[in-house]
């Protein structure tokens, strides 16, 4: 085994990270946000909601999902349940102006 595919297959994806901690530690909590809490297993429920959703409406393995929230927990869940389906975040800045595109 080369160093370079060893180095690869240490990595993990980003929506392994959450299904870890939600199988480790299920109700310690993710994502504090305002008055706002969400727990590891919450959290990894809403992204594979999300990502079964994803794939019903034929999103593919590679497909661009274009994003674009304010920072706030369901960016956190709709970044990881895009990648939990397989496809690519596109973030999109919401205060992008004409004269930046």
């Amino acid at each position: 085994m080369t160093t370079t595919s060893l180095q690869m297959s240490r990595q993990l994806l980003v929506s392994e990270l959450i299904r870890r901690a939600a199988h480790k530690t299920p109700n310690q909590v993710a994502f504090i946000y305002g008055n706002r809490r969400i727990t590891y297993l919450e959290l990894e429920n809403r992204i594979l909601q999300l990502a079964g959703w994803l794939q019903q409406q034929n999103m593919q393995i590679g497909d661009k999902v274009g994003i674009i929230f304010k920072n706030n927990l369901a960016f956190v869940e709709v970044m990881f349940g895009t990648a939990a389906a397989g496809c690519v975040n596109v973030p999109i800045n919401f205060r992008l102006s004409p004269q930046q595109t």
